[in-house]
């Protein structure tokens, strides 16, 4: 089992646990808000099974590498890394409700100050990124203004959650799309 910090190599794939970050952040790789602990990036894992895209996107004069997994490719993935999983849709709710209920924030506090139309504070240190997602037909949506978060509420759809604007709001769609994974701490 694969775990934050390994490189595996094998003569067909290549797996890297590891980070992509085009801007400086804390060595850290995982930061608490409220009772809860989150990778503080988004995983970067292509394990050669499908179901995942990694594309380069140039976002105002920033490149970023961006890695998006449809729902199997998300439980696959989330799965190999010891002592993480991937949220809950009440997580993400209780996300939401300490930094606007609780710590009087917004949930845009939680984007990064780059790769937004409008950015955010980092006030956190989520550094979440606007990464938009892959749709149905595999086209990309919403690069710089949204963000889709797998969550563990997969069945026969893809349960995720979207973040649009100043607040995060629940969205169920075909197992198709992609969206990144976050993950937080078991």
């Amino acid at each position: 089992m694969l775990k934050f910090g390994d490189t595996y190599l094998n003569f067909t794939n290549k797996f890297l646990v590891n980070w992509v970050v085009p801007y400086e952040t804390p060595e850290s790789a995982e930061v608490t808000i409220g009772t809860q602990t989150w990778m503080n990036k988004n995983l970067d894992i292509d394990d050669g099974l499908g179901g995942i895209t990694t594309v380069t996107q140039v976002i105002g004069n920033m490149t970023f590498k961006f890695t998006y997994y449809n729902g199997e490719a998300a439980i696959r993935i989330a799965s190999s890394i010891q002592g993480w999983r991937l949220p809950t849709v009440q997580d993400i709710n209780d996300l939401h409700e300490y930094v606007v209920l609780q710590d009087n924030k917004r949930t845009i506090d939680l984007r990064a100050t780059v790769s937004w139309v409008e950015p955010g504070s980092d006030y956190y240190g989520f550094h979440f990124m606007g990464t938009g997602y892959y749709d149905n037909n595999s086209v990309l949506k919403q690069l710089a203004n949204d963000s889709l978060f797998c969550t563990s509420d997969i069945d026969s759809n893809f349960g995720a959650h979207i973040f649009q604007g100043f607040d995060f709001r629940v969205i169920t769609s075909n197992k198709n799309f992609k969206g990144i994974i976050r993950l937080i701490k078991e």
